[in-house]
């Protein structure tokens, strides 16, 4: 049997290689005395591999401006942007986002386009693949430049298929075998991911989760989800194995019937879907963003029904906290529209329930990403998939 395992030299090499590729598009420009320093790699371990980028037009090499009597300017590496291109889209209950970022890692061209639920299988594919052509031909690249896309879908994903099983946000999205179907389109390597674990892969790559060991990334959209971070890992769950279903966990047993199948899950009881019902059905017209800047709307009836809501959300969110222990957690979605009307209340739910040498409340804070985590993170899931493979089965 002739199978690589991580101790085999080839596999060696390409970890070490691209830790000191990932190392100079993070951190670069980098001389080579600065990258032997932060990797502990040899010195003629070094000169290799960067002989072996710079050959690959992966890296650039610069030369750093000497101050006046400091002799010779210091070489430098830095990565080369036009390398190649990654397409990011995140396939989200309110909208889907689209991201192309250069090989730097900087944002190149970005869209979005409102989710039509009414849309069936062909449509929504169709509408996809043409906005993904789109973008990547406003970016300024050429197909045969892309490296590869990533497509993080709400709903239950099956990534060793690249299969969305099923999803509520269509009228007929369920096995659809989307990574063929792109795959044939774009004719680069595309991965399917759930949406909550590239929103959190985001955060650890852009947002409030940068360099933060432990934390939890909570999503309220029209569903509610939650990915963990631990130990500087993010938990990616096998297929029909979710980590961090935080949404399904029962709040009342006697509580509406859930998508899942249960009844009384958290995102059949405060989830985005479901707190706009009750919301329409005292102010028919009524939007999380008109309520946001507008607190006349803001009735003791509208305010009772979210901070219900909210008391809902930091239930199940301090089963999480006590089982993770997470020294942060970030909350992104829709809701977030919602602002203090909502926040307050997990908060205070939250303070009450655990004492602050196991959570500190002031650790809970709302993206600093917007609404464009889940298309940042699918992009880094590209080159974590490309060149890191630092994504943690779990």
């Amino acid at each position: 049997m002739n199978s690589k395992t991580i101790g085999h030299p080839e596999i060696l090499k390409n970890l070490n290689k691209y830790q000191m590729l990932n190392l100079i598009r993070e951190d670069g420009p980098l001389s080579r005395t600065e990258i032997a320093r932060q990797t502990r790699l040899g010195w003629g371990t070094i000169t290799k591999y960067a002989a072996e980028l710079l050959d690959e037009q992966a890296i650039l090499e610069t030369f750093e401006k000497a101050n006046k009597g400091q002799g010779r300017r210091a070489k430098k590496l830095t990565v080369n942007p036009d390398k190649g291109w990654i397409v990011g889209v995140e396939l989200g209950s309110y909208a889907t986002r689209i991201i192309v970022v250069d090989f730097s890692g900087r944002i190149v061209y970005r869209t979005y386009l409102l989710t039509n639920s009414a849309d069936g299988r062909q449509e929504v594919l169709e509408t996809l693949s043409q906005r993904i052509a789109e973008s990547i031909d406003k970016a300024g690249c050429s197909l045969d430049s892309i490296i590869g896309m990533c497509v993080g879908a709400v709903g239950q994903v099956d990534h060793t298929e690249g299969c969305v099983l099923k999803t509520a946000n269509f009228s007929d999205f369920n096995d659809v075998p989307l990574r063929d179907y792109l795959s044939e389109e774009f004719r680069c390597p595309v991965y399917v991911e759930q949406a909550q674990l590239v929103i959190t892969l985001g955060e650890m790559w852009r947002g409030g989760g940068k360099g933060v060991s432990d934390f939890i990334c909570l999503t309220l959209g029209n569903g509610i989800g939650s990915g963990i971070v631990s130990m500087g890992r993010l938990l990616r769950p096998y297929p029909f194995k979710g980590i961090g279903d935080i949404g399904h966990l029962t709040i009342d047993k006697n509580g509406p019937q859930c998508t899942c199948g249960n009844k009384g899950c958290l995102e059949a009881v405060a989830g985005g879907a479901a707190l706009l019902r009750q919301l329409r059905a005292i102010s028919p017209d009524i939007t999380f963003e008109k309520i946001e800047s507008n607190p006349a709307l803001q009735s003791s009836e509208i305010r009772r029904i979210i901070r219900e809501a909210g008391v809902s959300i930091a239930t199940a969110l301090t089963s999480a906290i006590q089982i993770y222990h997470p020294e942060k957690v970030i909350v992104s979605g829709g809701l977030t529209k919602l602002g203090d009307p909502l926040m307050s209340p997990i908060q205070k739910e939250i303070e009450a329930r655990l004492p602050i040498r196991k959570f500190d409340v002031s650790h809970l804070e709302i993206t600093q990403l917007g609404d464009w985590a889940g298309a940042l993170g699918a992009a880094r899931f590209v080159w974590e998939e490309t060149f890191t493979h630092k994504v943690e089965y779990v």
